[in-house]
This record gives structure tokens, sequence and C-alpha cells, in this order.
């Protein structure tokens, strides 16, 4: 199962290589659409892994790339509903990260979807070294 999203020109990411050993850990901050797509084959236990950046999107300028494993999300959640002049809306919102490992991707993009149109949505990757080699030299530099 597949699923697509892209973004708009606000993006903000931060980096740090993760002290695993297993590559690079970054969070991209994305409004929909996102520009990337993402995958899980084998079940919910199996990674959700991006196979396709669109070219110019704020994925791409962001530094998502093809391989890269995405680890949380953010998403949005409501606790309550109110009556608004006789129309029932959503209110209490509360940006909650969702852990996607082990999760099914239905549920994931359903995360990612909870976002209303003007807030990002937060992306954690991890770029596993078969992505950046140099990442994996870096950090055997550091040892």
């Amino acid at each position: 199962m597949a699923g697509v999203a892209s973004a708009g020109p606000s993006a903000t990411s931060t980096s740090s290589v993760d002290g695993s050993g297993s590559g690079k850990r970054f969070t991209v901050s994305l409004k929909m659409p996102m520009g990337i797509v993402m995958e899980q084959n084998g079940g919910d236990a199996a990674p959700i892994v991006v196979t396709e950046v669109k070219a110019e999107s704020a994925g791409e300028k962001e530094g998502v790339r093809v391989g890269d494993v995405l680890v949380a999300t953010s998403g949005v959640t409501f606790s309550k509903e109110v009556d608004y002049n006789g129309v029932w809306v959503k209110a209490g919102e509360t940006i909650v990260r969702l852990n996607v490992r082990g999760e099914s991707f239905k549920t994931v993009c359903a995360a990612i979807r909870s976002h209303p149109g003007h807030k990002a949505v937060a992306l954690d990757f991890q770029r596993p070294c078969s992505v950046d080699d140099s990442v994996c030299e870096d950090e055997s530099d550091q040892e």
C-alpha cells in the first residue's frame, strides 16, 4: 500500500546523527502536499520507506531521499465538539507524536492526514547507511 503527500514552501528541518550507528536521524516539518511517496511492504511490522520524492517539492528541498525510513510522525487529536451556531465542530486540538514502528500504514496515513491544512506535519526519518554511506563513514571517524 502506498501513500502520497507533499508540501508548500514553508518547511524546516533539523538533523543529528543517531548514536546507534545505523545512520542519520532527522526531522522535517512539511505542510500538505509534501511531495513524497511512502510505502509499507510486508505487514505492520515492516518499516515505512520513502519510495519517491517529487522534483522541486518541499520534501526534496528539505533533503528527504528515497530509502529514508519513517520513524515517527505528528498527528492531531480533538478532545471535544462544540456547537457553533447550530453546527457541531471539533475543538480542543492537541498535537501528538506517533512512533510508527509496528503501526499499520493506514494508521500512519490517518495521523498525517489529521493535520488541518495550515498545520505542518513533523516527520522523523532514519537514513540507513545504504542510502548515504557518508553518514556511516562520518560515524566511524568519531569512534
